[in-house]
């Protein structure tokens, strides 16, 4: 569920020296889950988003091209300028923990950077996953999180208790042991998966929430708000539902556009980067294999 990220805290970029190359700034992925932030975690069946940088370049003017020995205004046309990223995919399934029924949200994703080495154009992959186990009453029983970059392998789990928070952190095969006392509680961790809106109604406009980073062990702030709707085309599909704003203690901003279906749709993040669907939703398709393009709830309306 996690540029911004709201399961997340662990989305910021890493400065690590790769042998043989310069110092480069690699981009840690944004990982799902920005749907349960919004309508508490609840059943799905897995999803694909992909990850664009969308840059739009304006026309432009040149007025001194010389055809034919005449001196005529020539239009060079805009457009826009569209470079895949990488992808995520996520889910939320029915699991037993502890021999105690739950939910999981597991969540995949991958960020490439692209540099000039030699006049080569060489790219760099970091991936993540991320796991979280939920309670009927949307409490986090468990938290896992796995981070792999050119540079190093980290992975941090953790198990929430009444009022602290056991970590195991194993960064390039070492592993340490700690137990955690968050200053403000483990209910601002909990919050992050209250939902904001049920049953099409908003009974929560905003919330103030905390995310865990495994591996470090720092409670990050996050707030959501309910921004209003949206009604837009995806796929050659339509889908309406609402656009959330989610921001850090940072200030980095991300927008999550969540279906009437209950679908994310887009994460919009600084930078002109986005993660768009990229797969048919369960909730667009038929018995039988259809796809439904209305623009209502289930395509109807």
């Amino acid at each position: 569920m996690m540029v911004a990220i709201a399961l997340l805290a662990i989305a910021k970029t890493q400065d690590p020296r790769i042998e043989g190359f310069p110092k480069l700034k690699l981009e840690i992925p944004t990982s799902g889950g920005q749907r349960e932030i919004v309508l508490g975690v609840q059943m799905h069946g897995q999803s694909q988003l992909a990850y664009f940088y969308e840059h739009e370049v304006l026309a432009s003017y040149a007025t001194k091209n010389n055809t034919g020995g005449a001196w005529v205004p020539s239009v060079i046309p805009g457009g826009y300028i569209d470079k895949g990223l990488g992808y995520m995919n996520y889910a939320v399934h029915n699991t037993d923990l502890f021999n105690k029924p739950c939910k999981s949200l597991s969540t995949e994703s991958v960020a490439r950077t692209e540099i000039d080495v030699n006049k080569l154009k060489t790219k760099f992959e970091c991936s993540s996953r991320m796991q979280y186990w939920i309670d009927a009453d949307g409490n986090i029983i468990r938290q896992f999180y796995r981070l792999q970059t050119p540079a190093s392998i980290s992975s941090g789990d953790a198990l929430f208790k009444k009022d602290s928070i056991e970590l195991n952190v194993t960064i390039n095969g070492k592993t340490s042991y700690r137990e955690l006392f968050p200053a403000n509680g483990i209910e601002p961790l909990n919050a992050q998966f209250k939902p904001m809106i049920v049953d099409g109604k908003v009974v929560m406009p905003t919330k103030d929430y905390e995310v865990l980073n495994p591996i470090t062990g720092t409670c990050d702030k996050y707030k959501a708000t309910v921004g209003g709707h949206f009604h837009s085309n995806f796929m050659n599909m339509w889908f309406k539902g609402w656009h959330i704003e989610i921001e850090s203690a940072d200030k980095l901003t991300q927008t999550a556009f969540v279906s009437e279906e209950g679908d994310l749709i887009k994460v919009g993040l600084p930078n002109e980067k986005q993660w768009i669907i990229s797969a048919v939703p369960d909730s667009r398709m038929t018995a039988t294999g259809q796809v439904i393009r209305g623009t209502g709830p289930n395509g109807k309306g």
